[in-house]
């Protein structure tokens, strides 16, 4: 009798891991090897390209202060070269980076940067004032790498900013230059007609934004586009549709 329990209790333990559904895991590796792989990547990206990265930077998260150029050279090491049009057209400031993950690979630049944090400090007397600044962002999550673009998204401001390969055949301040005088003529149009077949649209220029009014019955509308300075105009943050617009009012 005793023989027959014995028996049976093996046959039963034999059935339940032959029951037992086998599960296969997803990734061929650990995460911690996938997030490095991942990291090095991002590193090897950065590295590629011989005179930086065009970055357009949208400081807040209502991009209320329009965009502006920033140039990132990064190097071996974890060092960054920074340069924007907010400086001198030669000035540069050379700091540190990291690349870590967080809830997807981060892109931080995690000591001071003078050129670059000028959109971040809360102590800058420019935008909101004390406390706040232009309220921008010195952590990016990573969105999409590449060669030819680089996609990312403030951590603390949410606007989403581009990184393009800088032309080789561009000098830094050169550029710089030519984008400060764009910029200048194109802030002697602050006020603007735009005429379309059915109506006519005023707009005005603050800073880096372009405020489009237009009528709907007796009230008028303020739409506000921010833009950035680019060396044949200007280009939106996100496309803008004259034809829906010209529709709603």
């Amino acid at each position: 009798m005793k023989l027959t329990h014995y028996i049976l209790s093996i046959l039963a333990t034999g059935l339940f891991f032959s029951c037992t559904p086998k599960i296969d895991p997803i990734f061929d590796d650990t995460s911690a090897n996938r997030i490095a792989e991942e990291i090095e990547t991002v590193q090897e990206i950065l590295l590629s390209s011989p005179n930086g990265w065009l970055m357009e930077y949208y400081p807040s998260s209502t991009q209320s202060y329009g965009g502006f150029n920033v140039l990132l050279n990064f190097q071996p090491g974890y060092r960054v070269t920074v340069a924007s049009e907010t400086a001198g057209a030669d000035k540069t400031a050379v700091s540190t980076y990291t690349l870590k993950q967080s809830a997807g690979c981060v892109l931080s630049f995690d000591t001071y940067n003078e050129i670059l944090h000028f959109f971040s400090d809360p102590s800058n007397s420019q935008g909101m004032g004390d406390g706040y600044g232009l309220e921008g962002d010195f952590e990016f999550t990573i969105l999409q790498a590449d060669e030819q673009i680089i996609r990312l998204k403030g951590k603390k401001s949410g606007s989403y900013m581009t990184m393009t390969p800088m032309s080789a055949a561009l000098k830094w301040s050169d550029y710089l230059k030519d984008i400060k005088l764009k910029d200048k003529e194109f802030s002697e149009y602050y006020r603007l007609l735009y005429q379309d077949e059915e109506q006519a649209f005023e707009t005005r220029l603050i800073g880096h934004t372009l405020c489009i009014y237009r009528k709907k019955g007796e009230e008028t509308i303020t739409d506000y586009q921010p833009f950035i300075i680019t060396l044949t105009g200007c280009k939106f943050y996100q496309p803008y549709n004259w034809a829906i617009m010209s529709s709603k009012a």
